[in-house]
Order: C-alpha cells, then sequence, then structure tokens
C-alpha cells in the first residue's frame, strides 16, 4: 500500500474546547513541511465550540487534515476506530487533545529513528497533573534498547498508546482494533499488538511527550454512574488479560500479565467508595472473581495489616462512605 504521509496523527475530540488553542499550536510546530504529516480528527458528539475550533483548524491546512464529526458520542475508543480506517501515513501516532508536544518533536523522531529496521517506536513523557503545559524544547534522545515485542511488553510499561509510533502496515496486518471500553482500551490495545512475536521495537529515551491528567468526562451521567461504568469496563478489561494469560505458553509473559491485572483491580476500592449506593452482591461477585483469577491484590491470611485494612475497604466501603459523610458533617459544624 502506497502511504502518501510519513505520520497520520489520530486525534479524538469530546468536549475539549479549552484545550484546543494550545494543542493545536503544538501540533503545527511539528513539522515544516505539510505534506509530511497527516492529521485525523474525530469530532466525537461535542456540545462545546470543538468542532468550530477544528474545522477552522482544518480550512487552514486543507491538503494535510481530516475531519470526521459524528452527531452523537459514541466513545474514544470508536473514535480511534474511525481515524484509523481513514489514516495514510506510514506510520501511527495517537494524541490527546489536552496535551502537549514539544516543537519538531515528532518530524525529529521520524528523521533520527524511524527506518525498515524497526516497527514500532517507545518514547517517553511527561506527566502534568490537570494543569496548563509549557512544552520545553525536543532534545535529542539516545537508542535505549531494542528487540522483540514480547520481551519488551515484559520490561516495559504499555499501559498508554500516545508514547509509540505504530508501523501503519503492522497494524493492518494484524487487524487490531479498540475494545469498545471508556478506560483501559489502550491498554488491551498494546498487549494485542504486543504479544504477537516478530515484531521489532525500539525505545528511545527523549520525552516530547506532555500527558495532562484530568478528570475524565463520560458525556452527561452522574458521577457514581461513571463509577459503576468504571468497574463494569475494569472487570471486562481483567476478563480479557485472563483470556490472554491463559493462552500463554511462557509462564513470564503470563506472570507479568498477572501483575498487570493485579494493579489494575487496585482501582476497583475506590471506585466502590464513590459509588452512592453499592450492590453488597456485586462487590462479593467482584471479589470471588478476582481470586479466581488469582488477581486478587489484597492478601487476607498471609498479608499485612495493610492488606487486611484493604481487603475490608473492599468488601464493606459502605463504611468509608459513612465515614466520609459524618466526617464531611463534622467539619461543616
Amino acid at each position: 500500500m502506497e502511504y502518501p504521509f510519513q505520520l497520520s496523527v489520530l486525534i479524538p475530540c469530546y468536549n475539549v474546547e479549552r484545550y484546543l488553542d494550545q494543542s493545536l499550536w503544538c501540533l503545527e510546530q511539528q513539522w515544516d513541511d505539510d505534506k509530511s504529516m497527516e492529521i485525523v480528527f474525530v469530532n466525537d458528539g461535542s456540545t462545546d465550540g470543538t468542532l468550530e475550533l477544528l474545522q477552522s483548524f482544518c480550512r487552514k491546512h486543507p491538503d494535510n487534515t481530516v475531519l470526521i464529526n459524528k452527531e452523537e458520542n459514541c466513545g474514544v475508543a470508536q473514535a480511534r476506530n474511525d481515524a484509523l480506517k481513514v489514516a495514510r501515513g506510514r506510520w501511527i501516532a495517537f494524541f490527546d487533545p489536552d496535551d502537549a508536544l514539544s516543537s519538531g518533536a515528532y518530524q525529529a523522531m521520524c528523521n533520527d529513528y524511524l527506518d525498515n529496521n524497526v516497527d514500532i517506536l517507545s518514547f517517553e513523557a511527561n506527566l502534568v497533573l490537570n494543569a496548563d503545559i509549557l512544552p520545553l524544547p525536543h532534545y535529542k534522545g539516545q537508542i535505549v534498547w531494542e528487540g522483540d515485542s514480547k520481551v519488551f511488553f515484559k520490561k516495559y510499561s504499555t499501559s498508554y498508546i500516545w508514547n509509540f509510533f505504530y508501523s501503519h502496515e503492522l497494524l493492518e496486518q494484524l487487524s487490531v482494533k479498540f475494545p469498545n471500553l471508556s478506560l483501559l482500551e489502550g491498554e488491551l490495545f498494546n498487549m494485542d499488538v504486543f504479544l504477537n512475536g516478530g515484531i521489532r521495537v525500539r525505545r528511545v529515551n527523549c520525552k516530547p511527550y506532555y500527558y495532562n491528567s484530568r478528570p475524565s468526562s463520560l458525556s452527561s451521567v452522574s458521577i457514581s454512574e461513571q463509577n459503576i461504568m468504571k468497574i463494569d469496563d475494569i472487570m471486562t478489561a481483567l476478563e480479557y488479560m485472563e483470556q490472554k494469560k491463559q493462552v500463554q505458553g511462557d509462564g513470564q509473559m503470563a506472570a507479568r500479565i498477572a501483575r498487570i491485572q493485579t494493579g489494575i483491580a487496585r482501582r476497583l476500592v475506590p471506585l466502590f467508595i464513590r459509588c452512592d449506593r453499592v450492590d453488597k452482591n456485586r462487590i462479593n461477585s467482584v471479589r470471588e472473581q478476582l481470586v479466581q483469577w488469582n488477581v486478587y491484590p489484597y492478601k487476607t491470611i498471609t498479608g499485612g495489616a495493610k492488606d487486611k485494612l484493604f481487603d475490608l475497604l473492599f468488601r464493606y466501603p459502605g463504611f468509608m462512605i459513612n465515614l466520609r459523610t459524618l466526617m464531611s458533617r463534622v467539619i461543616r459544624h
């Protein structure tokens, strides 16, 4: 297949008007040759001024932008899948519209690190906690690791997708797609990619990407409903990982997946605590399933006081809800 662009940057957008001025400016600073980079935007049913800003940007750069406008919000996973269908770059990058990039970073990395001997490029990122971002100038890093994707999966984190460049040809060969989840969809996407052997990965130690960690927005549902949705999505993701774990012939690989599952399972306690109404049967069902998968994060027999405490919080999150309510009343009075 012919790829008219060197890189396609895929960007799902939902109610991100507040962040677009900076992110669009960052994208404009990535290339001195517009023909080398394509940007695919997906407006995923935004209700603010996101669409108007994207349309203005695309009119300014008509030759290397694509805008997919969806009337209803379908979720970030479907938005990325839609963008993948129309992308025309030899390499694929994913970018979140509330994040930022060092000037010229994408062009420099394509020129310096990509060749016929690599299928995936891995780089590092800076974490910014829900704040305005002031990107530093891009600096050239060093190649610190090269090898097979399965070895990379055991050695490094694959939790995110925005710190990788993927060969477009590779993704087409694998026919990989994002699962329809509101979270962890990127981690499962990467698991589908990296667990295939024979994929050449190159890692560099530069940090051009600025990841803005902020509260997620799940349309207009309540906070409690959002947490219930997250619990369901986490359990779906853990079940998917369990299936992957069971078919691994490599014990080290299976152990690596189990460690990832255990880390994700720890997110369930605060989600249960934040729910206004907690279904005790649901909690017990989740706990029993985690024990069955051998990824329950709290050792109730051999563990110390901390594990036993968190096990109690897992089983009885209503206690923390009542305590939180009591403390808030005490503080108000």
